[in-house]
């Protein structure tokens, strides 16, 4: 019993000492912070937003401070906005979600490079700053990105962002739906896919989102989402995957709401029977196979008589 117990407690030691392992890496993973640097009017937000003009000069700027002993590289970016199942992204560049926009991108904007690479003593602080110059057309309504700062050539990357809101006195957050519809709508018996459409110069937010499936003895599938937001003039992809549709006559409901509106909007489609289809195309075929061999063979057997009997 003895020899168990001594197991138990080496086993108990080498476990324990696993998990403050564990732990001490992922405290430590935070080598750097970014903090942005507002000015008195904005620094209750805690992010950028301004009413701009044209040919406006606003800078962009966060303040960089390197935690660890050693000299560290931190990358710092501006992006557009970008839209991911409902949430707002700053951090991807190579999405395209735009849908008929009619500002001109925060990152055409900005004057000079749209990333920055600083290198940092160990605990030392540095600022980085951007430059964005409004055009001559200026803003309507909204234009939505953000500053982000990574550790560079890090293998597991930690990301710090803060919002840029650029506006033209008018409120940058607008929770109208006139403008929401949805496009693209396509399906087949394993998927249903279309595209959920913000079509105006306003951030969508804080709505929420219910997609309803119904088939023709009214069962139905159900997605539901919280909190939903949409970057100004674009669209976002929407799946419902895996749900093994029977043939037949579907309707699609998708209703979204917030405080102070409510839109539902449905669109119908059908299910074919894909293996009657199927067995339908090769009916036909063998068919017209049937009738060219029949009509081969009457003129064949006409010949054959019309020679026989010299007709």
């Amino acid at each position: 019993m003895k020899t168990y117990k001594y197991i138990y407690i080496i086993f108990f030691i080498f476990f324990s000492f696993f998990i403050f392992l564990t732990i001490s890496i992922k405290a430590n993973s935070n080598e750097f912070s970014t903090v942005p640097i507002l000015s008195k009017k904005i620094v209750n937000k805690g992010f950028f937003q301004y009413d701009v003009l044209p040919f406006q000069k606003k800078k962009i700027e966060v303040k960089l401070k390197n935690y660890t002993n050693h000299k560290i590289k931190i990358n710092t970016f501006i992006n557009d906005s970008h839209n991911s199942n409902g949430i707002i992204n700053y951090n991807y560049s190579k999405i395209n979600d735009n849908y008929k926009r009619s500002n001109p991108s925060l990152k055409s904007m900005i004057v000079g490079r749209s990333n920055i690479v600083t290198t940092l003593k160990p605990h030392e602080i540095k600022n980085v700053s951007f430059v964005i110059k409004i055009p001559e057309s200026g803003v309507s309504g909204v234009i939505l990105g953000g500053i982000n700062s990574e550790n560079y050539g890090a293998k597991n990357k930690t990301m710090f962002s803060t919002s840029i809101v650029l506006k033209n006195n008018l409120k940058a957050d607008n929770k109208s739906l006139d403008n929401f519809f949805i496009n693209g709508l396509k399906t087949n018996n394993k998927r249903v896919k279309f595209n959920l459409v913000n079509n105006q110069s306003f951030i969508l937010s804080n709505s929420n989102l219910k997609v309803e499936l119904f088939d023709s003895s009214q069962k139905r599938i159900i997605h539901q989402q919280e909190n939903y937001s949409m970057v100004p003039n674009s669209f976002s992809n929407y799946v419902l995957n895996n749900i093994n549709l029977k043939p037949g006559m579907y309707k699609l409901l998708v209703t979204i709401y917030n405080k102070n509106n409510y839109k539902q909007i449905k669109k119908t489609f059908t299910i074919g029977d894909f293996k009657k289809q199927s067995y339908t195309k090769v009916n036909h075929f063998l068919i017209i196979i049937l009738v060219i061999i029949i009509t081969i063979l009457y003129f064949l057997s006409v010949s054959f008589v019309k020679r026989k009997y010299k007709l």
